[in-house]
């Protein structure tokens, strides 16, 4: 995966949980999925389009999930509530639109965020390489998980 991709997502993570959540991460290693689909139980997910296509994945526990939801909206979230959806696609909005900002292309539009809890291990509906970024939070591990399709005509490599 080019790190002029991954990169931009390190950060965008890095900048989103310290700042408007204040709470700091650790990044670890990225790899490859073998297989293309969540293993967490809340997934928060952007698709992209324009000069490359695919999609960002924020896949975490239920525990983070509150706990986020609970520090970005400064109140206590214990459950799957709409709040609880809107406060994780937000995160999950402001780290795609970060990374998009530094990406190297042009022109990458994102859609609005699909938040599912309980996503039942959901595979990913782009076959393309994804790589995941693992990070811990408050003890608890997450990921994000990015697949990219380049436009052909660019003759890019992931």
């Amino acid at each position: 995966m080019n790190a002029a991709y991954t990169r931009p997502l390190v950060m965008a993570v890095q900048n989103v949980f310290e700042t408007m959540i204040q709470i700091p991460v650790v990044h670890a290693k990225p790899f490859f999925k073998k297989d293309k689909r969540s293993t967490t139980d809340v997934m928060g997910m952007v698709t992209m389009s324009g000069a490359v296509s695919g999609f960002i994945c924020l896949g975490l526990s239920k525990k983070l999930a509150f706990l986020l939801a609970s520090k970005l909206l400064g109140g206590q979230i214990t459950e799957a509530s709409p709040d609880c959806i809107d406060a994780i696609g937000e995160i999950t909005n402001m780290i795609a639109g970060n990374a998009k900002s530094e990406f190297p292309d042009e022109g990458v539009s994102i859609s609005v965020p699909k938040v599912v809890f309980d996503s039942v291990n959901e595979p990913y509906s782009m076959i393309c390489p994804v790589i995941s970024l693992p990070f811990k939070a408050d003890g608890e591990d997450f990921y994000i998980d990015m697949g990219i399709v380049f436009d052909r005509q660019k003759d890019r490599k992931v």
